[in-house]
């Protein structure tokens, strides 16, 4: 969780992440690495849209699926409406997020 929270502040680069977080490079590489194929984070952009609800507070089950995606617990799929969430170990539907402003 630490990671991610901090990679709202510093963005999703490793070696900021590690300086940040003081984890090891290798933990913080495949957590980026997850983030990076759920489609979540890319070199310098984090999308964070699912974890901030209408009222502009944060939306703390978004946090904790985001944070079982960087740890490898759940995959994440998006798809033109949003996205889809699927258990690892089973590849069971686990949820799914619909985009408040589709195809952006």
């Amino acid at each position: 969780m630490a990671v991610l929270i901090s990679a709202l502040e510093v963005g999703p680069n490793e070696d900021s992440l590690v300086r940040e977080t003081g984890y090891p490079l290798n933990f913080v590489a495949s957590i980026v690495n997850r983030m990076w194929q759920a489609g979540l984070w890319n070199t310098e952009l984090i999308d964070d849209r699912e974890l901030w609800k209408s009222d502009g507070s944060l939306d703390g089950a978004s946090l904790f699926l985001h944070a079982l995606v960087a740890l490898g617990e759940i995959t994440r799929e998006p798809i033109p409406s949003g996205a889809k969430y699927f258990y690892a170990a089973t590849g069971q539907l686990a949820h799914e997020w619909t985009s408040p402003d589709p195809l952006q």
